[in-house]
């Protein structure tokens, strides 16, 4: 456990800033994160990703758990800009080729939303990092549930094609 903490925590912790923007919440969400992957780590499936994978959804998903609970009342609207992916902080004490690989698949990420159409992007981002249901953007944006179904499902096979592409280079 210590080895793989010692090997993604940078990851994770990167990830949990950027959705929280708060060092404290971050640091008490990667410790529940870790604590969840040793009691769920027979839940892990080799077939559905690689390991790193699993845990940045576990730590996307407790994060967006901590935003819910804080920020029902207060919902806000703003586009998170492709670029935002850049400044994940400092992973020097990564090991370099961890971070190499990782820093090549945020480049490529970044390139995959900025080809989305921007209301495609917009929804998948405010989604993703903000941590909105459909029916809170379709609320806040003042679109029919359906139009941001749509939009979302449309963006998310263009990123899963484009960045299939880009992996399999």
């Amino acid at each position: 456990m210590a080895e793989l903490y010692d090997r993604y925590h940078a990851q994770l912790f990167g990830l949990a800033l950027k959705i929280l923007q708060n060092r404290s919440l971050a640091e008490d969400v990667i410790q529940d994160v870790f604590m969840t992957i040793w009691k769920k780590a027979g839940q892990y499936q080799n077939a559905r990703g690689n390991a790193l994978a699993w845990m940045m959804v576990l730590c996307r998903n407790r994060c967006i758990d901590v935003l819910r609970a804080r920020s029902r009342a207060r919902q806000r609207s703003y586009e998170i800009e492709a670029e935002a992916l850049q400044e994940l902080p400092d992973q020097s004490t990564a090991n370099p080729l961890d971070n190499v690989a990782f820093s090549d698949q945020k480049i490529l990420i970044g390139k995959a939303l900025e080809g989305l159409p921007p209301e495609q992007r917009s929804l998948i981002e405010m989604s993703y990092f903000q941590g909105f249901s459909q029916r809170e953007l379709a609320e806040q944006l003042e679109l029919p549930l359906g139009t941001v179904k749509t939009r979302m499902r449309s963006g998310m096979q263009k990123l899963r094609n484009t960045l299939a592409e880009f992996f399999n280079q």
